[in-house]
């Protein structure tokens, strides 16, 4: 599975021809220099947006991993155990702090992608007043 920081390099590698920094700037001088950046500038979009699907894909997996945590949370001889020793209001606490945890660590994991894609809709953003601006 790919890392959040390996799909932010993609990001940039996608983008380094046209950004400084992490704004996108443009510079032409002729009406054929517009439409050959414009032209970029559209593929660009296309890439990113294609980066901005894995990454879905991977949001996908992680949330089928978490579920399956979740629904094994109180689940077997274990938690059977438990609930024979502690009693069963105990042991369901237990389940209710367990699961709790599991979605802490799934919302953790899920974080850095949510970051890339948020930057991925920033830089779609900026890409678009950039056509505009080569439009006019």
């Amino acid at each position: 599975m790919t890392s959040a920081a390996e799909y932010e390099e993609k990001v940039w590698v996608i983008v380094r021809p046209l950004a400084q920094g992490n704004r996108i700037t443009l510079q032409w001088d002729t009406p054929q220099e517009a439409k050959l950046l414009k032209a970029r500038i559209i593929q660009i979009q296309k890439e990113l947006r294609l980066v901005k699907k894995d990454i879905a894909i991977t949001k996908r997996s992680i949330n089928s991993a978490y579920t399956s945590k979740k629904t094994q949370v109180g689940k077997g001889a274990g938690a059977a155990l438990a609930a024979g020793v502690l009693g069963r209001k105990t042991a369901g606490k237990m389940n209710v702090l367990n699961r709790d945890s599991v979605r802490l660590e799934q919302a953790s994991a899920i974080a850095p992608y949510e970051n890339v894609i948020s930057m991925i809709d920033n830089l779609l953003v900026q890409l678009d007043r950039a056509k505009i601006e080569l439009d006019s």
